[in-house]
């Protein structure tokens, strides 16, 4: 009855604050819910934050392995064109002296000449085989140690994609 005696304008009024006042709860509700979908939306991308932490953490050691093995792997071919640079000279030289041998060898020698240059040769020649010898094993074992290295950082690619296993590097 109270309502019924106030005046028309008192009723607008009243009206009016109610759609405000139900306007402003409706806007409460959106935002509480928004707010619950974004803490939603936090929590999965700090779990997502976490997940990637961790992956990264895992990496570290096998990123260092993969950097020593290729750091190896350079020191190896370094040691290899040394090996091939040093001994280029060698090469050379026996080539040279085959020449010389061979140029020695056309001329019509006495026999004198011929068992001094026979004997000679087959000196000068086991030098040279040994020399080929030593060179041939260093550059077998600088190829083993190389394929070795080599086999081993694709072991770790393949670990890294999930395709080998895993040796303990997780």
């Amino acid at each position: 009855r109270e309502a019924l005696s106030r005046p028309t304008a008192c009723w607008i009024e009243d009206v009016e604050k109610e759609e405000y006042n139900q306007k402003i709860q409706r806007r409460k509700a959106q935002l509480r819910q928004k707010v619950l979908r974004l803490n939603g939306a936090l929590d999965n991308s700090k779990k997502r934050r976490e997940a990637l932490s961790n992956y990264i953490k895992k990496l570290e050691p096998r990123l260092q392995g993969q950097r020593d093995v290729l750091s190896r792997l350079g020191g190896l071919e370094k040691q290899m064109r040394d090996l091939y640079n040093s001994n280029q000279g060698n090469i050379e030289k026996a080539r040279a002296r085959i020449k010389f041998l061979s140029d020695e060898v056309s001329k019509e020698p006495d026999d004198e000449e011929t068992m001094m240059r026979s004997l000679m040769r087959r000196t000068y020649m086991q030098g040279v085989q040994r020399q080929y010898e030593k060179l041939v094993v260093r550059t077998d074992q600088v190829r083993k140690d190389i394929h070795g290295v080599r086999t081993l950082a694709a072991g770790q690619r393949r670990e890294k994609f999930g395709c080998g296993p895993s040796f303990g590097n997780d």
